[in-house]
């Protein structure tokens, strides 16, 4: 359900081993289930914050290819979630893709039911950002989702490479260089 939910996105920044590393994760939030019995354990009553930091590209961590800071918040009350990305320059602080121009950041939210297997995706782009030497302002990448909403909250934030040809923005075949991390999850109040 969550590889679902995220689908997508991963179109352009998985690697070819996702769905294995995030089964081998899931099994771990699974097991940290105190509540059921084995083999009655459940995500829900796991421990879903162990999710935190996963990337889906193992080969393009987004720290490795995105210097500039960022902080990642998530709202319940208001149902906002958001990634801060701080002032960069995108020329020294994105490892582009070989061909790259231009590139977008990209933060996507979720609510996830996973008992029905819904859920609501919601993302927030950049514009296309030019791999230059300009002064790159500060961006807030909010995706708003179900305000009070009392289901697991997930939000990524990842890049995406971009070649301008003649005032077209065409992504690259090459995924290498592309990130997308699990930035935080947020649990609703046990009760």
């Amino acid at each position: 359900v969550l590889r679902a939910s995220f689908k997508m996105l991963l179109l352009n920044a998985a690697d070819n081993r996702v769905t294995s590393r995030l089964t081998r994760e899931m099994v771990k939030v699974i097991r940290a289930d105190t509540t059921n019995a084995r083999g009655e354990r459940t995500v829900t009553n796991g421990n879903l914050k162990l999710l935190e930091g996963f990337e889906f590209n193992i080969n393009a961590a987004l720290g490795s290819i995105l210097y500039a800071d960022h902080t990642d918040s998530i709202n319940r009350e208001t149902g906002e979630a958001t990634a801060s990305i701080q002032a960069f320059v995108p020329k020294d602080n994105a490892v582009a893709s070989q061909g790259a121009t231009h590139f977008e950041l990209i933060a996507a939210g979720a609510e996830i039911n996973f008992e029905d297997g819904s859920f609501n995706l919601v993302s927030a782009k950049s514009d296309q950002i030019e791999i230059g030497p300009q002064n790159q302002d500060a961006q807030d990448l909010t995706c708003a989702l179900t305000a009070g909403s009392a289901l697991p909250i997930f939000l990524l934030l990842g890049i995406v490479f971009y070649q301008k040809v003649n005032d077209n923005y065409y992504p690259l075949k090459s995924n290498s260089n592309n990130a997308l991390e699990l930035v935080a999850v947020d649990l609703p109040a046990a009760g």
